[in-house]
């Protein structure tokens, strides 16, 4: 008798429990920023309808209209430059990104009023690591006109930052930072969160 009227009241705590577990924690949605650089306000492109995140998060630089070096490129209509007389180096620093595994992926623009003559020519790092150098002639090639790291943030902020070379001053056009799942491009037994991995070329 005694069993009979204790089980129900055992489910019903049972259920509870699980119930209060599910709504402390619940699925959050992959961090995802895509910013438009340059621009004073948030921009939506077609056809796909993605928005980009106005212009923030920079050390220094100058934002005006761009010129699109591929078919590939968003269609963003500002950049953000980083003149030589600023210093050799400029960042973007982002706080608030949760610590997690994440494909960073950054456009590379050429100021409107110059065109192609003046394409720049500059280093890229990303949480004092360098992963790229941008090389002659990259606006005229498609699978130049950005860069593309993989990478896990332990701390909660990411530091991108642009050194100049003395050949023009870097010029940006976007950056994406999107979270992907912590087991992504896992491929040798030795993978493990120091590794930072960078989309090669021919």
């Amino acid at each position: 008798m005694l069993l009979r009227f204790l089980v129900p009241w055992m489910l019903f705590f049972f259920f509870l429990l699980c119930f209060d577990s599910l709504s402390s924690s619940p699925n959050q949605a992959p961090y995802a920023l895509r910013l438009s650089c340059g621009a004073a306000q948030n921009v939506v492109t077609k056809p796909t309808g993605t928005i980009w995140h106005k212009d923030f998060g920079y050390s220094g630089g100058i934002s005006t209209n761009a010129t699109h070096p591929s078919y590939i490129t968003p269609p963003l209509q500002t950049l953000r430059y980083f003149p030589l007389s600023q210093g050799p180096q400029n960042c973007y620093n982002f706080d608030a990104v949760p610590k997690g595994h994440y494909s960073i992926r950054i456009f590379f623009g050429l100021i409107e009023q110059l065109g192609n003559s003046t394409e720049p020519l500059f280093d890229i790092s990303i949480e004092g690591t360098q992963t790229h150098s941008l090389k002659p002639g990259w606006s005229t090639q498609d699978d130049q006109v950005f860069a593309e790291a993989i990478v896990f943030l332990t701390n909660d902020s990411i530091s991108i930052c642009f050194h100049s070379t003395g050949h023009g001053d870097p010029a940006i056009l976007s950056i994406e930072i999107l979270q992907i799942d912590d087991k992504a491009y896992y491929f040798v037994p030795g993978w493990n969160e120091g590794l930072c991995l960078e989309l090669l070329r021919d």
